[in-house]
């Protein structure tokens, strides 16, 4: 474990034996310290604890505090900071919703780590859908659709010969075969 670790460990263990809110407040505000230092850890750590969506945490609940961290662990380059920033801007109250803030993390999420499962799942789910493009009507024929469980496909009646090209065209008898 390197020195900004135990440094950070040591601040949560100060919190959480801590009989004073002063010796609180005092934890609080050296996880902070280091993660407006640039330590991504201690931003995540701070984010998942004001996150109202985790189960666990040691600081009062607050949704805007906890999508600042992970924003800045995102901007520090952390891609868990990336996607949790985008869950939130993506199903948080409407104080924090934000769906174009939600596909730019969500984004920026799969571009550092593109083999994450997750982060893609949940990629899918969140980027807007772009509508496809209506196919174009083929002249000199009727415009009827058939619509697939994937799309809708125009359908083209089968050509017919008309009544000459039936009469010059050769019988099937004299057809031969290879």
């Amino acid at each position: 474990m390197d020195v900004k670790n135990k440094q950070l460990a040591a601040a949560i263990e100060l919190y959480k034996s801590a009989e004073t809110d002063d010796v609180r407040e005092q934890a609080i505000k050296i996880i902070e310290a280091m993660a407006d230092g640039g330590d991504v850890s201690a931003c995540l750590i701070l984010g998942v604890n004001y996150d109202p969506s985790k189960d666990k945490g040691f600081l009062e609940r607050d949704e805007s505090k906890a999508l600042e961290w992970y924003k800045k662990a995102a901007d520090l380059g952390d891609a868990k900071g990336a996607n949790e920033a985008a869950i939130l801007c993506f199903r948080g109250s409407p104080d924090v919703q934000d769906k174009e803030s939600a596909a730019k993390y969500i984004q920026k999420a799969v571009e550092l780590d593109p083999e994450n499962e997750v982060y893609r799942k949940n990629y899918n789910v969140i980027m807007p859908k772009e509508p496809e493009p209506e196919p174009e009507p083929v002249k000199g024929r009727r415009k009827t659709t058939r619509t697939t469980a994937e799309k809708t496909i125009p359908s083209v009646p089968p050509q017919r010969p008309n009544r000459r090209a039936r009469a010059n065209a050769p019988s099937s008898r004299a057809t031969t075969a290879i």
